[in-house]
């Protein structure tokens, strides 16, 4: 499945790619105006190029006063926690894996406080399943934040599947993007 899936998302055309970003950011938004938790803390991806394109997003959360998380990764201990960012482009520099993380010395969110989670995956299924890029990273991280806590997979239509195979340690995520109500 994960080679499927990768060869679907290298076959996107760049336009392709911009104009799902541009419907994914659209939904989530309006989404977003409706929710009504507070305080308002939302842990945020900083996309791969195969990933949808969530910078305006970020921004409209930051605009919007939310305190936004980004995933700081442990590489040796394999953890993932969420650093508190101010700034897209200032407070994420690049990293392992073309990934860009939290520069050093952000503070730390707890996970206990944050509401919302966008999270990516290299597929999904309708029942929210999820198949992560195999370090088990949002994993442990889902293990450790409340039931309450909102978590929306973001993917692209070539990443939906049948059925996404689970194991006890994996965590389904609460919607995909599309299904936001």
């Amino acid at each position: 499945m994960r080679e499927r899936i990768n060869a679907a998302l290298r076959a996107m055309s760049a336009e392709q790619r911009v104009a799902e970003s541009s419907q994914i950011v659209a939904a989530t938004t309006k989404w977003l105006g409706e929710f009504s938790g507070t305080p308002t803390v939302a842990m945020i991806f900083s996309p791969m190029v195969v990933e949808p394109d969530i910078s305006p997003l970020v921004a409209a959360l930051l605009a919007r006063g939310w305190r936004v998380c980004a995933p700081s990764i442990d590489w040796p201990d394999g953890q993932m926690r969420a650093a508190v960012i101010a700034d897209w482009q200032s407070d994420l520099v690049p990293a392992r894996m073309g990934l860009k993380e939290p520069r050093k010395g952000l503070p730390l969110a707890d996970p206990a406080d944050i509401d919302l989670i966008l999270v990516p995956g290299l597929a999904f299924d309708r029942s929210g399943g999820r198949l992560g890029r195999g370090k088990g990273f949002y994993d442990r991280f889902l293990a450790t934040v409340p039931p309450s806590t909102v978590t929306i997979g973001m993917c692209f239509t070539c990443q939906i599947v049948e059925r996404v195979p689970m194991n006890e340690h994996d965590w389904r995520v609460g919607q995909l993007v599309w299904d936001l109500k």
